[in-house]
């Protein structure tokens, strides 16, 4: 926009010397060649196109007085170019025509070229600050992108190692329980038992064994609730992680997209096969990556344990570790599927309705 108001007001001063010094009749002509071979250089997008139109004019200025008047409207096409400098060309018609066009007039034209040049310099200044304006704009929504991204990894690593210390406290919980309270429980159904049989009178018998039977009560119950605490305390994404970022033998990727918690034994059982999966990899085969892919669909929960192995004898081989993996597979009722025709692969499947029918028994 403003170099589109800089060319206007520079055709005008030129239309307005042209008219001071000439007769109508010869100033009319340049002046609408001009207006038609500016409007046209403004309208194409070709800077060698524009080049041309320019030092078009500069050649018919020279051949034809009338219209030097306009060089510095054709002028500003080069001081736009990487080569400004070939714009002092154009005042060299004036030169030629220096008697024709009048001496005030030719400094006039000369001050408007140097108006308009200094309007190119103005207008590419206004550009280039525009442009930093816009990397810096974009630099600064990159870099606040940035740090809202970061700000959102360190809440979620926050929140899983509070829920990590969490589960953690429930173990140790969970144990002391079972070393403390349920180690005295028993010691004292034990003395209890002890005393039933040494006693002869049939009313302390029965207060005994109702104490016995309240005993054994409380057992039951701090045992079910530390086997509830001692499951809650399992975080299966934790320990996956923990076993593959340990795994030394070769490159080794977690992929854990599981969006609800897995009961408890189908917990253990993935864990463990995952175990031993890993086992059979660093004994059997010659594989340089291994995938463990943790995977939730509607109805399914898919293990995929892939090797890149080219020695395959897990495959082949009915030992203990594949017989283990199955058994737990069978004990949930998922499917197991072994592929090596590229590497090696456990491809394992439960359904969501069977995990959860295993767990409620």
């Amino acid at each position: 926009m403003n170099q589109l108001l800089d060319k206007t007001v520079v055709l005008a001063l030129c239309a307005a010397a042209s008219f001071l010094r000439l007769p109508p009749q010869e100033a009319v002509i340049p002046a609408l060649a001009a207006v038609a071979a500016g409007g046209f250089s403004e309208y194409v997008s070709n800077g060698t196109l524009r080049l041309s139109i320019s030092f078009g004019w500069l050649a018919a200025a020279l051949l034809y007085a009338p219209c030097a008047f306009f060089l510095p409207l054709f002028a500003l096409a080069p001081l736009q170019t990487k080569y400004p400098f070939a714009a002092l060309l154009f005042p060299v018609p004036l030169v030629v025509h220096w008697q024709a066009i009048s001496p005030p007039i030719c400094a006039v034209l000369l001050l408007v070229f140097a108006a308009g040049w200094r309007g190119v310099q103005r207008n590419r200044d206004a550009d280039a600050l525009q442009k930093e304006n816009i990397r810096q704009r974009d630099d600064l929504t990159e870099l606040s992108r940035k740090l809202e991204s970061r700000v959102e990894q360190l809440i979620e690593s926050q929140d899983y190692e509070v829920r990590l210390a969490t589960l953690r406290e429930r173990g140790r919980i969970a144990r002391d329980i079972h070393d403390t309270v349920g180690h005295l429980l028993s010691s004292s159904i034990l003395q209890i038992g002890a005393l039933l049989t040494v006693t002869d009178d049939p009313a302390l018998q029965d207060s005994l064994q109702a104490v016995k039977e309240t005993l054994d009560q409380g057992m039951n119950s701090i045992r079910q609730s530390v086997h509830g605490l001692h499951e809650e305390s399992l975080d299966l994404y934790a320990q996956l992680d923990a076993l593959v970022r340990a795994f030394q033998f070769c490159r080794a990727a977690l992929c854990y997209e599981l969006t609800s918690e897995l009961p408890a034994k189908a917990r253990y059982a993935v864990l463990s096969i995952v175990r031993e999966a890993l086992h059979n990899v660093m004994k059997h085969s010659n594989a340089t990556q291994v995938t463990v892919s943790l995977l939730e669909h509607p109805q399914l929960v898919q293990l995929i344990i892939r090797d890149n192995g080219t020695q395959s004898t897990a495959a082949d081989a009915s030992g203990m570790g594949l017989d283990s993996i199955a058994q737990r597979v069978a004990a949930l009722e998922g499917h197991l599927h072994i592929d090596h025709t590229q590497g090696f692969c456990l491809f394992i499947s439960f359904t969501k309705k069977a995990l959860m029918i295993k767990e409620a028994l």
